[in-house]
């Protein structure tokens, strides 16, 4: 299977499936392949807190405060759409649109530690977003799911197969 399949195959799929399952699809996306899949789980009304962080995080915004604005992004960076999903997952987060809060995941305090000191020297040119404090914190859910057990339990084979596909590997 090719990865354009297997993302078409996961876009098909996602519908209807529990945020647990975006999740598992999240903690092992190749962002290669495109946008496409992790747009669709950021709009989701159901997203988790926990699922925003996780992609926010792993595209490393912090290269992205380079740009004032989209507009110079979009002049200057190859990577405008994965620029375009991490400022809408900063406003749909500064609008409290997610709301689920039942899975955790661990945010290193390095990683904020390197975007706040990015962003304290971008500040006077300007800044493409402002991030508030808590989407730099750990997102305290009840369920861990860096326990391998809730990994394989939330990634039945069909999803298995499809994130393989994408060209990663799963951890199990």
């Amino acid at each position: 299977m090719d990865q354009q399949q297997a993302k078409r195959d996961l876009l098909a799929w996602m519908p209807g499936k529990p945020p647990e399952h975006w999740h598992a699809i999240a903690m092992a996306y190749n962002w290669d392949v495109g946008v496409e899949v992790p747009r669709w789980i950021i709009q989701q009304p159901q997203c988790e807190r926990a699922t925003a962080s996780l992609l926010f995080w792993c595209i490393s915004v912090q290269d992205f405060l380079a740009y004032k604005d989209r507009e110079e992004a979009a002049a200057k960076c190859y990577e405008i759409d994965v620029f375009d999903c991490a400022m809408e997952i900063v406003e749909r987060w500064n609008a409290n649109q997610y709301t689920a809060q039942t899975l955790f995941h661990f945010v290193e305090e390095e990683m904020v530690a390197t975007y706040r000191e990015k962003e304290d020297s971008y500040r006077e040119r300007g800044l493409p977003w402002r991030i508030r404090d808590d989407l730099g914190q750990s997102v305290m859910g009840d369920i861990t799911t860096t326990d391998p057990k809730w990994r394989r339990s939330n990634t039945p084979p069909e999803l298995r197969r499809m994130i393989e596909g994408l060209g990663v590997g799963l951890s199990y």
